[in-house]
């Protein structure tokens, strides 16, 4: 039997001295007794990242451009580094978005705790000429900071040391609902406790839990499962039934396994990362604010969304899921792209995640 996908396996690091070859050193040497420990237990991770706790004050710009240069050069340029997690009224909130421009494999969240830094953000973040791509790798954090091995919406909260994982099992949800396969899923997930048990004691690292989000790529997607359960294309009468049935399983799974649930643990609806979602959106028949609608019962429908670059339609977007994340109760992440000279239903490039449609409001 083959061993289960990982999306990710991501390494929290506390920080006590922000020197960035401190930082880096410190990170180096836990990451290679991480992989150790993976290659012992014969898994292979999709992704690998590093997640740093809150950026403190007094950090210069030139400080947070060197952690960027020093981290990526002492881990290697495929390993995803979270480096930044700031307030809105950070002194370098808006130093790091330079700072993602040169480095792709930085990522950083800017937490947005009311209507007040609406205008800040808009102004300094989406109202940047910057190349698109840079805004798959910045979210606004709503609500509490919160701790998960998904980007961009994370940090590490408790600054401990530790390791967490997050999983690529979208075909699996398939099975369970169309073949009522529930079992596959407790497979899955008790070899993966299995085999982190291994990590642990190869690596001496803490395991600290598991994000249980159902999250696509692209061909692997929530859309058609979404669609699948409702009987019909997206947006439709039944979609939110949909999707608050997917949450239910996942915090059944989640609460039957023997890995500790952290993070979000709900269904997650990045357009540009699902094939299904990206054709509605792109016909027009999926808009923006279906996907504001939909952050009642997931992560966040407003993910990895292109929209052309209108300062007052995105405040208001923000001001909405704002309200959402209030009534909610629980931390939402945002990532918007902003664009210019694309108009509703022209397809843009956007990096590795390939032609994506800019979306109707």
């Amino acid at each position: 039997m083959p061993m289960p996908s990982l999306r990710s396996a991501t390494l929290f690091i506390d920080v006590e001295v922000w020197d960035p070859i401190h930082v880096a050193t410190k990170a180096f040497e836990l990451l290679e007794r991480l992989r150790r420990g993976f290659r012992e237990a014969g898994v292979e991770p999709w992704t690998w990242r590093v997640v740093l706790p809150p950026l403190p004050q007094g950090v210069s710009s030139g400080g947070v451009m060197q952690l960027a240069e020093v981290m990526t050069r002492t881990l290697g340029s495929s390993t995803l580094l979270h480096l930044y997690s700031l307030e809105w009224g950070h002194e370098q909130a808006w130093t790091v978005v330079d700072t993602l421009a040169q480095h792709g494999n930085v990522y950083a969240s800017i937490r947005c705790p009311s209507t007040r830094c609406v205008p800040d953000v808009v102004k300094n973040l989406y109202g940047r000429r910057l190349d698109p791509e840079v805004f798959t790798r910045v979210s606004l954090t709503l609500g509490p900071w919160i701790q998960t091995p998904y980007f961009p919406s994370t940090t590490n909260v408790d600054n401990v040391t530790g390791f967490a994982v997050s999983f690529r099992y979208v075909d699996l949800f398939e099975q369970l609902f169309q073949l009522k396969r529930g079992d596959v899923i407790t497979d899955y997930l008790g070899r993966v406790g299995k085999a982190l048990r291994t990590v642990e004691r190869v690596s001496g690292i803490p395991l600290l839990g598991a994000d249980y989000s159902l999250s696509p790529w692209m061909s692997e997607s929530v859309g058609f499962l979404i669609e699948s359960l409702m009987e019909d294309t997206l947006p439709a009468p039944g979609m939110f039934a949909a999707v608050a049935g997917i949450n239910r399983v996942i915090r059944e799974v989640a609460s039957s396994s023997e890995i500790k649930p952290m993070g979000f643990n709900e269904v997650m609806l990045p357009v540009a990362e699902d094939d299904v979602l990206k054709e509605r959106s792109g016909t027009g028949a999926l808009r923006v604010h279906h996907l504001v609608a939909l952050s009642a019962v997931c992560v966040a429908g407003l993910d990895m969304v292109v929209v052309k670059r209108d300062p007052e339609v995105i405040a208001k977007l923000i001001s909405d899921m704002l309200a959402m994340q209030q009534l909610k109760m629980r931390s939402l992440g945002v990532r918007i792209v902003p664009i210019d000279r694309a108009k509703p239903g022209d397809w843009v490039e956007l990096g590795k995640f390939g032609k994506v449609p800019v979306s109707y409001f």
